[in-house]
């Protein structure tokens, strides 16, 4: 009896983490698409640039161009994760530069670029997988 639980609970737990990996590949899938204006299969950082300009000026509410923790959305690190004058508000230059040294650390043949293996793979390293 105890065998047959164990076994249900194995196979229950695989169902759940390739339904789960299913789940991020097309977060991630939808995320490039987002990114790649072109859709050249390829991200730039100029595309990104963009995209990452207007994600700021979305969430920044009160239009003063800073975000506070209760304005910053961010869907996986902290708002401290971009804040490296630590003073618990995000400039538009800081928010930038952690997405840009977050790309350039991604762009592992250094192409100027991220393919969707390299983003996925940036995805995949802010989830902490």
């Amino acid at each position: 009896m105890h065998a047959t639980k164990f076994i249900s609970v194995i196979i229950g737990l695989a169902a759940f983490g390739a339904a789960t990996e299913r789940g991020f590949a097309k977060e991630a899938d939808a995320a490039f698409n987002g990114l790649d204006a072109d859709q050249s299969g390829a991200i730039t950082w100029a595309e990104a640039y963009r995209v990452r300009t207007g994600q700021f000026m979305d969430m920044d509410a009160d239009m003063d161009g800073i975000l506070t923790v209760d304005e910053f959305q961010g869907p996986v690190r902290p708002l401290s994760a971009f804040d490296t004058d630590e003073d618990e508000r995000l400039h538009l230059a800081e928010f930038l530069a952690g997405h840009r040294n977050m790309f350039d650390r991604f762009d592992k043949d250094a192409n100027g670029s991220l393919t969707f293996d390299e983003f996925e793979a940036a995805q995949s390293a802010a989830r902490g997988n």
